[in-house]
């Protein structure tokens, strides 16, 4: 038991409720649990809510972590133009509201291009949203992208792409050390 509150123990434990409190606060409005982030009652929240960060180099809105979404690109997934939506979801301090009206083809699910229903985790096709009359009217969709916001969104997708290609190298360097070693002969000496 002595072993337990050792200054080793009580950091890493530190840690990782440090690393818990950062995973668990990020949401979008349509999936923060009750009370939002922060505490904030959600009758405030959906009053005034906050736009959800752009994507795409202004071209879309974010709609989740991994999605990307404007009326002249569609629907990007998983892409290049999404990190700063992952961004987004795991450094804002409060829930913001994506643009387009209320669809109902996925949970939550909010009209993203003609056509298509989105929500934070997934997109359907859905004829009920009508690029023409749902989306052109909305206040959201004609945001201001100020070059401040672009200029950070280049900062961090550059940053993400150094990251990954440093984590490629490295897998790339340790396999080969490992191809290395599996195919050195073995000597009667080598032990």
């Amino acid at each position: 038991m002595k072993n337990f509150f050792n200054p080793y123990s009580l950091l890493a434990i530190y840690i990782l409720i440090i690393v818990n409190f950062n995973i668990i606060n990020a949401c979008y409005i349509t999936n923060c649990p009750w009370g939002g982030k922060r505490s904030q009652p959600i009758e405030s929240l959906l009053e005034n809510p906050r736009q959800c960060r752009k994507c795409a180099s202004g071209l879309g809105t974010c709609f989740g972590p991994r999605i990307c979404c404007g009326p002249d690109i569609g629907c990007l997934i998983d892409s290049k133009e999404t990190n700063v939506c992952k961004f987004e979801d795991v450094n804002s301090r409060e829930p913001c509201m994506p643009y387009g009206k209320q669809c109902e083809k996925v949970e939550y699910g909010r009209c993203a291009t003609s056509n298509l229903c989105c929500n934070p985790d997934h997109c359907l096709e859905d004829l009920s949203c009508n690029y023409d009359e749902d989306l052109q009217q909305d206040e959201g969709a004609n945001i201001y992208y100020d070059d401040d916001e672009k200029e950070l969104d280049m900062k961090l997708i550059k940053a993400l792409n150094k990251l990954i290609a440093k984590k490629k190298q490295s897998n790339l360097e340790n396999s080969s050390k490992k191809n290395k070693d599996s195919y050195r002969p073995k000597y009667e000496n080598d032990k």
